[in-house]
């Protein structure tokens, strides 16, 4: 079953401190892969008892002893130094493959051959039931050179960096990040702070030290500190067309609003987007987009459009319309995203940062009396992924537009999905049924009226026939 040849296609390395309640389900999920693929797995045990190595023998006899120093990146290399393959490719034992039908068609293929890199989605639950997560791209493959290597005593990375980078759609998941209480949430995100600062010091100059801090001080929301890190991530970027530059100032936009400073976040986005009114400036970076990628740019855009939605709708609905052009310009040609800032902004596109700015945009549209917005975008609603203060907002600008708008079927489809996520002793939710209904009797009135008038001319021209099938049509019908 598993593939044991000399010269494997790839080599899959799993650090593992033995962890029963996952390390099975992990070690199980590669076998799809290794049945599949000419490879080899090399377990790092980084502290596991004679029980569970005697019984992770049975997965490989490829074991590399590794006495733990606090150090991520050295235990990595003490994989990455045993491999045979052509490519790497690393996870933790609170990981489990989900799917690989395209990493194995990648590797079986011989399209591997084109690239340097490949990524997947790797899904981080937050629940014991698994019901909460997020999706996030991470790049935990690459091709083996002379120069391959990682850093990092945590968060560690694989150098050097890459250009032909391959984005599959394969599910990893994660359950490292399921804890039961708050408190243990932040424990383990504070717990990353101290070497984190350390290799800060060692390498003042590094962006990626940085943006990891940026990371974990949102997590435990300490947002003063992250806001000194981005101020001090956009001067050491400035003026570089690349994914930490967006990512800072992105951060800093989004760490003001986390602070309760939502005008002073607008102001600040507004300019960096070239709005020639706002009166925030930037240290070095002037006003516009030119030195932002197009993902930073969205994420700035929807963060902005969010925002504005109640001070000033006809920015918020300008803003919505940048970021759908550039949505439409990306969907569809994923391979792009990481060069355009996906690596590290990965949420730009999510279903909540697109519902963000559906809702907004048909807020916006309805609140001046117009549904255009609203009957080409409510289908691609995903109102499951709909943070509830935009939700509340979308359903509230929905019910007061239809006692100001005609009768359109569509009403009613919306009106539908809205129930599903809305109390139906909602007085509001009751009022719009009651609306619609009325309005969709009416509207049943006035065109039976408009057939009446016609069977009336039909006669006038002697066209008795045609008038009586009508007549009697509308006489089924009540009318």
């Amino acid at each position: 079953m598993v593939n044991h040849m000399t010269s494997p296609k790839l080599t899959i390395s799993l650090l593992s401190s033995g962890r029963p309640e996952t390390l099975w389900k992990c070690l199980d999920s590669l076998k799809k892969i290794r049945e599949q693929i000419p490879s080899e797995l090399i377990i790092v045990d980084t502290g596991c008892d004679e029980t569970t190595r005697k019984r992770m023998e049975n997965y490989t006899e490829h074991i590399v002893y590794f006495k733990w120093c606090k150090d991520f990146a050295k235990a990595r290399n003490a994989g990455l130094k045993e491999a045979s393959g052509e490519w790497f490719y690393f996870l933790d034992d609170d990981e489990a493959v989900l799917d690989a039908e395209e990493l194995i068609r990648f590797f079986r293929s011989g399209e591997y051959r084109e690239y340097d890199t490949a990524s997947y989605i790797i899904r981080n639950y937050f629940n014991p039931e698994y019901t909460m997560y997020e999706d996030t791209r991470v790049t935990r493959m690459k091709k083996i050179t002379p120069e391959i290597r990682f850093e990092g005593k945590i968060h560690e990375r694989l150098m050097p960096p890459a250009i032909r980078s391959k984005q599959l759609n394969d599910v990893v998941e994660h359950f490292g990040y399921v804890f039961t209480t708050e408190e243990e949430r932040k424990k383990h995100s504070e717990r990353n702070i101290p070497p984190l600062l350390e290799m800060l010091e060692e390498e003042p100059e590094e962006p990626h030290w940085l943006y990891q801090l940026v990371q974990e001080y949102h997590s435990v929301g300490e947002y003063e500190k992250e806001l000194e890190l981005c101020e001090r991530g956009i001067k050491l970027c400035v003026g570089r067309q690349d994914q930490f530059y967006g990512f800072f100032l992105f951060r800093k936009a989004n760490a003001l609003m986390m602070e309760g400073k939502g005008g002073e976040a607008l102001e600040f986005a507004r300019h960096l987007l070239g709005d020639q009114s706002a009166q925030e400036s930037v240290e070095g970076a002037g006003t516009g987009t030119g030195n932002l990628l197009q993902i930073p740019k969205a994420r700035l855009l929807a963060l902005a459009a969010n925002l504005a939605y109640k001070t000033d709708p006809e920015y918020c609905e300008h803003a919505c319309l940048q970021y759908l052009q550039i949505y439409e310009g990306l969907k569809d040609h994923p391979d792009t995203w990481d060069r355009e800032g996906a690596n590290l902004i990965f949420d730009a596109f999510h279903e909540k940062s697109l519902c963000v700015v559906y809702t907004a945009l048909i807020g916006c549209g309805l609140r001046r009396g117009y549904d255009g917005y609203l009957l080409q975008y409510y289908r691609d609603l995903p109102l499951n992924q709909c943070p509830i203060p935009n939700l509340q907002a979308y359903a509230a600008a929905f019910f007061d537009a239809m006692h100001r708008l005609d009768y359109k079927a569509e009403y009613e489809d919306v009106l539908r999905e809205l129930s599903g996520y809305i109390a139906q002793d909602d007085p509001y939710l009751m009022e719009c049924k009651d609306h619609l209904r009325n309005s969709a009797i009416s509207g049943i009135q006035q065109m039976a009226e408009k057939l009446r008038q016609q069977v009336e001319l039909l006669r006038k021209n002697g066209n008795d026939v045609v008038a009586d099938q009508i007549e009697a049509q509308l006489q089924n019908l009540g009318f």
